[in-house]
């Protein structure tokens, strides 16, 4: 099992790659205590590592798992989201869902980082489609 030292510096190495030196600071970290802020901490519990969300004392999520690529890729895929989001407000093409862009920038970024962690992105996006789909008129 992987320490918290070892998931700060590979999401701290990431960012790096994705972003260089100009890295917005509240990205591409990791907490190992509640912030209580909304932004995502991880706990070592027994042999799982837990992906938790607090935010003013309450916790709004909790994913557990035993793979240290799982709890990697929660990191890293919300704060490619967050990067996506930010890259596609700058471009927005006016009468087109944002998610568009949105999405297709989140794939390039990932893919960029870990193909696999792509391809699973994409298959979440396409689940998000099945039952919101684009709609260009707004």
């Amino acid at each position: 099992m992987k320490s918290i030292a070892f998931i700060q510096k590979e999401v701290r190495r990431i960012g790096k790659q994705l972003c260089g030196e100009s890295k917005p600071a509240y990205l591409f970290s990791v907490a190992s205590s509640p912030t209580h802020s909304g932004a995502p901490h991880v706990e070592i519990v027994g042999d799982e590592y837990h992906f938790v969300v607090t935010e003013r004392g309450s916790e709004f999520e909790r994913q557990k798992t035993k793979n240290v690529d799982d709890i990697l890729y929660w990191l890293v895929e919300g704060d490619v989201g967050d990067l996506a989001r930010t890259w596609e407000l700058k471009n927005r093409v006016e009468g087109q869902d944002s998610r568009r862009l949105w999405f297709k920038k989140e794939i390039e970024l990932l893919k960029s980082v870990n193909s696999e962690w792509a391809s699973r992105k994409e298959a979440e996006q396409k689940q998000v489609l099945t039952e919101h789909p684009f709609n260009d008129s707004i």
